[in-house]
């Protein structure tokens, strides 16, 4: 069995590039427990609700002059996890909420929510006439994110390139965002739905139509599902052995032997991964669309 790996960073500004993050602490060698939920659409945060058990008086102390003024500093709190040859980061984001909790025993617990410091108003746009994926451009620009998206998606997707006269903007660069969703509408069974997201620090443009998308995995018994996928309204969620490799947007193929009518392709719509170092819980839990739905209109 792999050994599994979970620990706690608080750097002092963030990105995808580690080597890049100031850190001012680091929580390992204790338990952890901790529950990261990222979807695929904008207007939901990402979010992540942390305990780390007995720590040591060094790090309480660190933390109980730092916790106090968190909220005000919107410092930066990130959780690793994975195995033992295999961690990643599953989140980062500032910290909403800490308090230290229990004695002698100490719990540290931790609400992190993603990019709130980009919802401060601080960004003004007036044109008199722009496309939709330069909106989202812009908010890459005033984040210092990268905007990830397919080369097709942005030269030929209509949603994406069309063009919108007349229109000001006074706010944050998440409103934006938020607002960029609204004009492409929501997730729907068209093969031209677009959907944007911030995670991690990073803004992903994401759409059914881009060809040739790469299948992350495999989810059967034999690649680690837990119970069977369970139906939903547009597809069904399934559990498995955590997998912090898997991304919103993602293509996944179901095989299960009991619920054979639920086998077939589909998108990763949201994901909750749920840890405990030291305890049972160890998963990562899958909403996903059936592809069969977008591929439908495209055919009819």
């Amino acid at each position: 069995m792999r050994k599994r790996v979970a620990y706690i960073t608080f750097p002092e500004k963030s990105g995808l590039d580690v080597g890049n993050f100031e850190l001012q602490k680091k929580l390992e060698g204790l338990n952890i427990r901790f529950g990261v939920q990222i979807y695929l659409q904008s207007g939901v945060s990402s979010q992540a609700n942390i305990e780390v058990y007995n720590l040591n008086r060094k790090d309480l102390e660190f933390l109980s002059t730092t916790v106090k003024t968190l909220q005000q500093k919107q410092n930066l709190v990130q959780v690793y996890a994975g195995y033992e040859d295999d961690v990643k980061l599953l989140f980062s984001g500032q910290v909403f909420e800490a308090s230290p909790e229990g004695y002698p025993d100490v719990v540290l617990k931790i609400r992190g929510l993603s990019d709130m410091k980009f919802w401060g108003v601080n960004l003004e746009l007036q044109k008199s006439e722009f496309k939709i994926i330069d909106l989202i451009d812009r908010a890459g620009k005033e984040m210092g994110y990268p905007v990830n998206v397919d080369s097709q998606l942005r030269a030929n997707n209509p949603l994406l390139n069309k063009t919108v006269k007349d229109w000001s903007y006074t706010g944050s660069p998440m409103g934006l965002i938020e607002k960029v969703q609204e004009m492409l509408g929501g997730i729907t069974a068209d093969p031209q739905t677009v959907a944007v997201n911030v995670v991690n620090g990073q803004i992903n443009v994401w759409s059914p139509s881009v060809e040739n998308r790469e299948r992350k995995l495999v989810i059967s018994k034999e690649s680690g599902m837990i119970g069977m996928p369970r139906p939903t309204g547009t597809g069904c969620n399934v559990t498995i052995l955590m997998n912090n490799g898997i991304k919103t947007g993602d293509l996944v193929t179901i095989k299960s032997e009991r619920v054979p009518v639920l086998n077939g392709d589909y998108y990763v719509m949201g994901i909750t991964h749920d840890g405990e170092l030291r305890g049972k819980s160890w998963y990562s839990s899958l909403e996903l669309a059936n592809t069969s739905q977008f591929k439908s209109n495209a055919n009819g």
